[in-house]
């Protein structure tokens, strides 16, 4: 049998992948049921047929999948559950020291915590941990605080091990201790530090961020607008560290160590496994880089040891060696999306590129005794060849991360592959600038120069490729769905039954229509009313208002428990008209940290009981005090009264017919204007006295002995217009 290693290694992972990113019951009971099924059914194969190389096939994929299975539960119940028993919901006095992932935005600091004790005992768990920005907090500084985790939600935070977050309440007692928690890893941060420092004293600004982003992966040193163009060209995996990164490199390195084969044949092999090391190590152990070096170091063995390597199996040792010991590793979307881009390469890129050279006659015929013109020639198919190389390497990429995309972002962008073959050559160039900068930073003068000339076009095509209509489509639809399972078939079927050029190119329009019919009739049958949807989730609750692209939020609190639901949707929302903050930072704003950092606030508007918390700066928001009444359009058709009186803040909502009240804790309706006391639903916090208010439902928000209340996790949605 061929590939036994890829076909164990890649089934393996995708098995991880779908249960880890669906996990119920179902959806492990048709994993299982359908591996035991085809075990099955290879067995009578073999019995029937006598063909050996399918019986074994299917029985390592079926075995694949189940051992995914087990690894996962087993991981949940031996590692994680006891940390979700041990801490979650539990208020602990941990020391710890901080990670080297800092974030810092606005008026917030988030770093992971990794704890050492709790309560005096030793532990070990890591916990996202989000603080006010006074803290002058490093890498690696060792610190005492108490805190009450919650279970996070975010795949990615899993990902990395850490499993709990945390906020810092009012009248924290966080107390750094001067120390530092030594780690071998403290010096690869260093030297990050180190080469942050260089790129930022001999490059300007803007080209000092292009090239940390390439360069390290720091996302925080470009310009929002800048970010945001690579993000809605789907060029971002330039600016997040790769395999890409890492190819360009060692590849250097390799031909540099090959002198070396002369006096023994792994000094090679030590050499770029150590500096593959120190790469990944400097830019943080980043996903796609620990594939790439896994590959690349599993690929010099094979040539080593067996005169010959295969990219597949290679990428199923990889996909087995990242995942076996920390199933929850699939969870990093740069993951999932670097082992299908890898695979789609592997798969496709060769064959396309081939019939490429083929059909534009750029292959190289040999010539004894070449004249001037046939060397031009050969110089001109050469980069032919080049640029069908790029060409087929993006596409192919490109066709096999498009339906992850979907699944995991819910937009794609068409663009991409036109958009790579400009930029991929221009981001490769800044960074093999940039590393021989900081190792040679005495060449200053002309790589300075040369990387400040190609960041400045890197970042003129992506924002001009911005720009562009279609550049990124939102594909959160059902018709995407549709088309990506109706563009899979067609594939297929021209895998099964061998079709020709024709059936590819009526399969490729069939594709088009389908995706083309089912935009235009989901665009005409588009709902534009306006909702209101609230989430109970924890001790607190957040409200949303939306109508097409318009968003606001009455309340942005909860816990961790349901964070997830809410950050979905809004995760394709970049900009929010209107957020009120009216209370406590739990129940009423738990949430704003995370706006702050990830989304763009038009009206941001602060009750002015908080106007000395530091979370909020003085001039990003708008201040309201007490003994106040003033309107608010929150789209075109519905308008928010929002009335503070006795240091309690009421909030109506209108459309037309429609009215909503949000009635503050331990409010007295009596104090409200007979204009708002009639309504056709109340939501009600603790307490709150409704004896003066009209309704025809009163739904309570918070724990209370009396009417109907919303649990932790339900959901109360209401359409405002028609």
């Amino acid at each position: 049998m061929k590939r036994p290693l890829a076909v164990a290694g890649l089934l393996y992972f995708a098995a991880l992948s779908v249960a880890f990113r669906c996990p119920s019951v179902t959806i492990t009971a048709v994993l299982a049921g359908g591996a035991l099924l085809a075990a099955a059914g290879a067995v009578v194969f073999r019995i029937v047929s006598h063909k050996r190389r399918v019986h074994l096939t299917v029985l390592i994929g079926s075995v694949s999948v189940l051992c995914a299975l087990s690894a996962l539960l087993l991981f949940q119940q031996v590692r994680v559950q006891p940390v979700m028993d041990a801490y979650a919901g539990k208020t602990v006095r941990v020391t710890g020291y901080a990670g080297d992932a800092i974030q810092i935005k606005d008026a917030f600091v988030t770093y992971t915590l990794h704890c050492d004790t709790a309560d005096g005992q030793p532990a070990d768990f890591a916990v996202s941990y989000t603080t006010r920005s006074g803290y002058d907090i490093e890498p690696f500084d060792k610190l005492a605080v108490t805190l009450t985790p919650e279970p996070t939600t975010y795949d990615y935070s899993r990902s990395k091990g850490v499993y709990l977050y945390a906020y810092e309440e009012d009248g924290a007692d966080l107390v750094l201790t001067g120390d530092k928690h030594f780690t071998p890893y403290a010096w690869a941060v260093a030297l990050r530090q180190h080469w942050q420092h260089t790129l930022n004293r001999l490059l300007s600004p803007d080209a000092a961020g292009v090239a940390s982003a390439v360069l390290l992966g720091n996302k925080a040193a470009l310009p929002d607008d800048m970010y945001r163009a690579f993000v809605q060209t789907g060029t971002s995996y330039l600016i997040v560290v790769s395999g890409m990164h890492l190819a360009v490199v060692t590849l250097l390195l390799r031909r540099l160590f090959r002198r070396f084969e002369r006096f023994h044949v792994w000094l090679p092999f030590i050499g770029i496994a150590l500096l593959t090391f120190l790469f990944m190590a400097v830019t943080g152990f980043n996903a796609s880089v620990k594939r790439a070096g896994c590959m690349l170091l599993i690929t010099y063995i094979g040539k080593i040891i067996f005169r010959d390597s295969d990219g597949f199996t290679s990428l199923g040792v990889a996909a087995l060696l990242l995942t076996l010991f920390d199933p929850y590793a699939v969870g990093d979307n740069g993951m999932v999306l670097s082992f299908a881009a890898t695979f789609g390469i592997l798969l496709w890129a060769n064959p396309i590129g081939a019939f490429c050279i083929e059909k534009l006659h750029l292959t190289q015929k040999f010539i004894k005794k070449p004249t001037r013109r046939d060397r031009a020639e050969a110089l001109l198919k050469h980069a032919g060849r080049i640029c069908v190389a790029f060409l087929s390497t993006s596409l192919t990429a490109t066709l096999w991360v498009m339906p992850l995309s979907v699944l995991l972002f819910e937009r794609i962008s068409p663009l991409t592959v036109l958009i790579s073959v400009a930029a991929y050559p221009l981001s490769c160039a800044v960074l093999l600038l940039s590393f021989v900068l900081v190792l040679l930073p005495f060449l200053s003068v002309p790589l300075a120069w040369l990387i400040h000339v190609f960041a400045g076009w890197l970042v003129a095509v992506e924002q001009w490729s911005a720009a562009l209509p279609f550049t990124s489509v939102p594909a959160d639809q059902i018709y995407c769905y549709v088309w990506l399972a109706g563009t899979g078939l067609l594939v297929l079927c021209g895998y099964l039954f061998r079709r020709g050029r024709r059936y590819v190119a009526a399969a490729t329009v069939a594709s088009v229509l389908m995706l083309t019919i089912g935009g235009a009739v989901t665009a005409l049958t588009a709902d534009n009313a306006a909702h209101l949807t609230v989430w109970r989730i924890g001790s607190g609750y957040t409200a949303m208002v939306r109508k097409g692209s318009n968003v606001s939020l009455l309340s942005c609190g909860g816990t961790g428990k349901g964070k997830s639901t809410v950050t979905g949707a809004l995760e394709r929302t970049e900009l929010l008209d209107n957020v009120l903050v009216t209370g406590s930072f739990r129940q009423n704003a738990a949430f704003l940290p995370w706006l702050l950092e990830e989304k763009r606030i038009a009206n941001l508007l602060v009750y002015d009981s908080l106007h000395k918390d530091e979370r909020i700066k003085e001039d990003t928001a708008v201040w309201f005090g007490d003994n106040t009444r003033f309107p608010l359009a929150l789209n075109s058709e519905v308008t928010l009264d929002v009335l503070c009186t006795d240091k309690k803040v009421f909030r109506y909502v209108r459309a037309g017919s429609v009215s909503v009240l949000f009635v503050p804790k331990k409010a007295d309706t009596a104090q409200l204007p007979a204009a708002l006391r009639r309504a056709d639903v109340v939501l009600a916090e603790r307490d709150a006295d409704l004896s003066a208010v009209t309704a025809r439902r009163v739904l309570r928000l918070t724990d209370s002995d009396s009417g109907e209340m919303l649990q932790d996790g339900d959901v109360f949605e209401l359409r405002l217009s028609h």
